[in-house]
């Protein structure tokens, strides 16, 4: 009876530390070793950088003041803190998987890119790398990849969100009608963008080696590795859903 309750302790302990969460520390660390501190930058950037887009179509210089209050939102602690909120949700096993990868040459050149990632550079680039012919082989290996790193579902779950976002903003009776039009607007913009996808990821591991990719793609393959993944997406809408929701109230607020 004894040897009978040492063994359920002993598997409820194990339980236990598999499927605990992770400290905000550890989430910290996965931050900086895995380039997604350099990802959320990148993405208060874009985010600010179409604000004053907007801004600029506009007759009226929007304030100084106002695009202050939205800097200071994008980089609210709170706000920031729903990034990786999911992250911390990964539990231990999970965690230390995944920081073995960024711990590897492979992990640490991915992270190096995902920290030195220059959008400009790549636009200037992209048309001329388009007019190389590819091994079909190679964009066998990349599409795989492409695919166990659920790519093509984080651009999709971007745009949604943007559009999301955007519908959420207009008044309520005009929601619907704009929500069913939207809708039509991203299927029809789906094929065109997925193979633009397909061609940007050929570039995006054009230094990788085809030994590397198939490295890529059986860590990917790896449960904890779509954990990781999905983390990241989820993060990456909340934290955009928070941001625009916050800044809407703000431009109401001046507005009034």
């Amino acid at each position: 009876m004894k040897k009978q309750l040492l063994s359920l302790f002993a598997i409820a302990a194990i339980t236990t530390t598999s499927w605990a969460d992770i400290t905000a520390s550890q989430a910290k660390d996965y931050m900086s070793a895995s380039g997604a501190d350099s990802m959320l930058e990148m993405l208060q950037t874009q985010i600010g950088a179409g604000i004053k887009q907007k801004a600029s179509m506009s007759p009226t210089a929007m304030p100084e003041d106002l695009l202050e209050g939205m800097t200071d939102i994008m980089s609210n602690k709170k706000n920031i803190a729903l990034f990786s909120s999911d992250i911390i949700n990964l539990d231990e096993d999970d965690y230390k998987e995944i920081m073995s990868f960024y711990k590897s040459a492979i992990g640490k050149k991915v992270a190096d890119q995902t920290r030195n990632i220059d959008m400009a550079k790549i636009q200037k680039e992209l048309p001329e790398f388009m007019k190389k012919k590819i091994a079909p082989e190679r964009q066998a290996l990349i599409e795989k990849l492409m695919e166990v790193s659920m790519s093509e579902e984080m651009q999709i779950e971007m745009m949604e969100t943007t559009m999301e976002i955007t519908v959420d903003a207009m008044p309520v009776e005009m929601q619907d009608k704009f929500r069913v039009e939207m809708d039509k607007q991203l299927t029809a913009m789906l094929p065109m963008m997925k193979e633009q996808l397909k061609i940007t990821s050929v570039y995006t591991y054009k230094d990788y080696s085809d030994k590397e990719v198939k490295e890529l793609i059986k860590h990917y393959e790896l449960p904890s590795a779509k954990a990781e993944v999905q983390s990241i997406m989820n993060g990456s809408s909340k934290y955009m859903k928070e941001v625009m929701t916050q800044v809407m109230k703000l431009l109401t607020s001046k507005i009034k």
